[in-house]
């Protein structure tokens, strides 16, 4: 990046024709948008493109490898589920669909539009919010719910409270139900119920990065591939599998194995 920038400064004009893909990688995003905003308040210093990287990659791994391997579970102990997910997928790839990728393969935009992976994608997120616990601080006084905060107050929100709410998401709160988000309704409905991103102008910046990379692996796998019990999850005798505690992200303590039996 330094280069880049040392090169610009005299004069050399950095092109993204010859990168691969047209250079349409995060990196170059990120150098573009300095560029754009050159000059002004909005620039972006090298330090902060690095602190945006820093965000985008190591946290975007660590939090949908989490959302993966719940899915995982999900997916061996909920066999029906497993095959309306891989019948939504399967309509990519049947002979009447031509897909908007390079060669008629499925693009982003296909992906996108199958309703039943978006609807699984963000139940596993509901269920499992991969980022276990955020920290605000009250910027002045406030009485919430009865409680007075006076101002710096530090404040601790663990996500997975009011996601399985019962009160909000009714009686089957903990329960896996892709369907429920087909059309929710009443408290659920509001913007502030599903907390797995956060909320207001600090929500995770990944959130569309996430839930994109996450559609795009089930249906890389799923169509591939059927999740089964280990040996280790048919031990437990329908016990949910104990988490990894304390941890900044959800995780299942000692990992977890599944069985995949290729198609």
């Amino acid at each position: 990046m330094r280069d880049i920038d040392e090169s610009e400064a005299r004069g050399e004009k950095f092109s993204t024709a010859t990168l691969p893909n047209g250079g349409r990688d995060l990196l170059t995003l990120i150098i573009d948008q300095r560029r754009n905003f050159k000059g002004s308040s909005d620039e972006l210093s090298i330090q902060e493109m690095v602190d945006q990287l820093v965000t985008f990659l190591p946290a975007g791994h660590e939090t949908i490898a989490g959302a993966m391997t719940w899915a995982s579970y999900i997916l061996c102990t909920n066999p029906e589920v497993q095959d309306k997910l891989r019948a939504d997928i399967s309509t990519l790839f049947n002979s009447k669909h031509q897909g908007e990728g390079e060669g008629g393969r499925p693009s982003w935009n296909d992906i996108d539009r199958l309703p039943y992976v978006n609807n699984f994608s963000k139940e596993i997120i509901r269920l499992y919010p991969t980022a276990t616990i955020s920290y605000r601080e009250a910027k002045e006084d406030i009485t919430i719910c009865g409680r007075f905060l006076p101002k710096g107050t530090p404040l601790h929100f663990v996500w997975a409270v009011p996601c399985q709410f019962k009160a909000v998401w009714g009686p089957d709160a903990d329960k896996v139900v892709p369907e429920r988000w087909e059309k929710l309704q009443g408290r659920c409905a509001d913007p502030y119920a599903w907390q797995s991103f956060a909320s207001g102008p600090r929500f995770c910046i990944g959130k569309n990065y996430a839930l994109m990379e996450m559609k795009a692996f089930l249906v890389a796998i799923v169509s591939r591939f059927r999740f089964e019990k280990s040996e280790e999850l048919e031990a437990l005798g329908g016990r949910h599998p104990p988490y990894y505690s304390p941890a900044l992200t959800l995780w299942p303590k000692g990992g977890m194995k599944v069985v995949l039996k290729k198609l």
